[in-house]
């Protein structure tokens, strides 16, 4: 049912029928990145601030080298091993970039600086301490909270 305000079902998560169909409220992304959160093990509060850092919400951000895109800023290759074909598509985004923050997370051995740090620049530049500074604005972003 394309358009129908229907409540998804609990194993049917919220969002948009088609990308580009309408403009999603905030509201509603909020409520899908929960979703995706709870599902992948994910503290919501810490998905919520990285979309913040990242695209300020706009499922259709490109970041400034023109290869990040959607709401969590997916690179190429979280796109592809994730098997994201439409970025844009706010169900896609959300369910691959909280997917690889899980795994980040676990590879870190939960510790959420060192996770940021290679969510922002890769595991590569991370250990040489690139990342470091996006890491502690999205830490200071959660204790606003």
């Amino acid at each position: 049912l394309v358009g129908s305000r229907r409540r998804p079902s609990s194993r049917q998560a919220p969002g948009n029928p088609s990308p580009g169909a309408w403009p999603l409220p905030q509201q509603r992304l909020r409520e899908m990145a929960a979703y995706y959160a709870r599902r992948g093990g994910v503290d919501s509060t810490l998905v919520c601030a990285v979309i913040e850092c990242e695209s300020g919400w706009n499922v259709n951000a490109v970041g400034d080298q023109g290869r990040s895109l959607g709401l969590m800023q997916l690179g190429p290759a979280v796109r592809r091993a994730y098997g994201v074909s439409q970025p844009f598509d706010a169900r896609q985004n959300l369910r691959a970039g909280i997917s690889h923050l899980c795994c980040l997370l676990k590879g870190a051995g939960g510790n959420r600086h060192l996770a940021l740090m290679r969510y922002n620049a890769g595991s590569k530049l991370a250990s040489r301490g690139c990342g470091r500074e996006y890491a502690r604005k999205i830490l200071r972003h959660l204790e606003r909270k």
